[in-house]
């Protein structure tokens, strides 16, 4: 059997698409053929909630965790026990509860034997706080992880420039969603993925944006997968 992965969606800053990256994620590896598990740990998670009513739902409770009784362990089960490879989307204000989990639970060890493999997507923009997170925190605390650059572009004229440096292979760039199909995916609860199959867009125009969106983001994976899963 090969080796259980574990991909975490983290950035301590709230409004940084997140779970839409997580979303579209899953929905990747669904389209691949690759088995997992969505797991959600944001403290509001009901774009994730709606979108996979079957995603397993953890608390991230810091003093639960301390005394050791931490739904968090859960994540442990489900790789070591279970052999299931995880999609985690994590929450805003977050990042000092799972330090402490990764710790506790010894996943530099388990990564260093081969045990499991993790991989962190960190979306960015040019906002110095999104940015002090991912140099000054996530390379510092998790230098075991395979540590992946998002970029999420918020406006079709940001450039590489905006965004801090990182190896071009270990980065990938979230497509602009324009507002009208991101509020529509939304509010009918659907992945990008579900929409395009079920053919649920409000006109053409939305149909090819939410297509280009795809072959754009997809086509980044599909570079990557050696690297993630």
């Amino acid at each position: 059997m090969s080796t259980p992965f574990a991909c975490f969606t983290m950035q301590e800053k709230g409004g940084m698409f997140k779970s839409p990256f997580t979303i579209n994620l899953a929905s990747y590896a669904k389209t691949r053929g690759i088995d997992h598990l969505v797991i959600d740990c944001d403290v509001r998670p009901t774009l994730m909630r709606n979108t996979f009513p079957d995603a397993l739902i953890l608390d991230v409770d810091e003093r639960a965790l301390q005394d050791g009784v931490s739904e968090l362990f859960q994540i442990v089960t489900q790789l070591t026990e279970n052999k299931k490879n995880l999609i985690v989307d994590t929450g805003a204000n977050t990042r000092r509860c799972f330090n402490f989990f990764f710790q506790m639970a010894r996943f530099d060890d388990r990564v260093r034997v081969g045990e499991l493999k993790v991989t962190v997507f960190c979306p960015v923009t040019n906002w110095e706080t999104a940015t002090h997170f991912f140099f000054s925190k996530l390379k510092t605390d998790m230098p075991w992880a395979n540590l992946i650059q998002v970029r999420i572009r918020q406006a079709l004229d940001y450039k590489a420039d905006d965004y801090p440096a990182h190896p071009e292979e270990r980065t990938i760039l979230f497509p602009f969603i324009p507002t009208g199909l991101r509020n529509k995916l939304q509010r009918d609860s659907l992945t990008l993925q579900q929409a395009i199959e079920q053919k649920k867009f409000a006109d053409p125009t939305q149909r090819d944006q939410g297509e280009s969106f795809r072959r754009d983001l997809y086509a980044q994976l599909d570079q990557r997968q050696h690297l993630i899963f």
